[in-house]
């Protein structure tokens, strides 16, 4: 079982993010990988989709049909997290500049979870 990260995975999910371009706001919703490429990727939902999403079928209906899928390693050339109280799934709110210092590290960790199938297992904060 490995340390707990200063922003893990729990942190992120729920988070608000922004588009940089137009202010669009979306949430972060899932960490998808790609086994063959080894890439990660953060997926987003707009936010008003979340208005008519009231069970868990509509849910992964959503994630499946409308998610926006960001390669992890391009995600701060047109998004942010925002600085605002956001509702994640930890109950914490870091910082944009926070998760962009750790974001390599996170990529890091997250992918050897990946590799090793204990990605999102419950002592992960």
């Amino acid at each position: 079982m490995r340390k707990p990260l200063v922003v893990d995975y729990a942190d992120l999910m729920g988070k608000t993010i922004l588009r940089t371009f137009d202010g669009a706001k979306f949430k972060c919703v899932t960490i998808q990988y790609a086994k063959d490429s080894e890439v990660l990727y953060v997926s987003i939902l707009r936010c008003y989709e979340f208005e008519h999403i009231n069970t868990s079928d509509e849910y992964a209906c959503a994630l499946a049909n409308k998610a926006i899928f960001i390669d992890w390693d391009n995600f701060f050339e047109n998004y942010v997290f925002s600085e605002k109280q956001c509702e994640t799934m930890s109950g914490k709110n870091h910082t944009n500049n926070l998760i962009k210092a750790n974001w390599q590290h996170i990529k890091k960790v997250f992918l050897q979870d990946f590799k090793d199938g204990s990605h999102g297992k419950e002592n992960q904060s």
